[in-house]
């Protein structure tokens, strides 16, 4: 069975103004890139599918693995996960940046750490990946 790459997520890989691909700061190898493309084909399938939830969230997955995070990132790793998809974001202007996701998951960042030394969770990163539109 052949899957053609959605148009859309085709965009979010290689276009000009949209393509995350190109701000990826790390070299990558044609494994990871293989790889990458791989599950970018199961996002694609579930678009086709009229299921664009979790082709996003595949996706928000995809970006995530391809960064080298597991389950977590420290905030300053995650902004610099952010920057691929033209945002700058420092633990600095975190709050302010993210205060809507922030009030809908109070419970993601504790209060009695500086924020530097917290960590980020996929879930997190999903939640702002599809509130976002990324």
């Amino acid at each position: 069975m052949d899957i053609e790459l959605h148009p859309r997520l085709l965009m979010k890989l290689v276009h000009p103004h949209f393509g995350y691909m190109l701000l990826f700061r790390r070299n990558l190898t044609l494994d990871e890139l293989t790889d990458f493309y791989h599950r970018m084909l199961f996002a694609s399938q579930e678009r086709y599918d009229g299921q664009t939830l979790h082709s996003d969230e595949l996706t928000a997955y995809n970006f995530w693995w391809l960064f080298g995070a597991g389950s977590h990132l420290s905030v300053g790793k995650f902004c610099e996960l952010l920057k691929c998809f033209k945002y700058s974001v420092t633990p600095e202007n975190f709050n302010r940046q993210f205060s809507y996701s922030l009030k809908k998951s109070p419970q993601e960042f504790s209060s009695d750490i500086s924020r530097e030394d917290q960590v980020v969770r996929f879930d997190f990163f999903r939640q702002v990946f599809l509130e976002r539109g990324l």
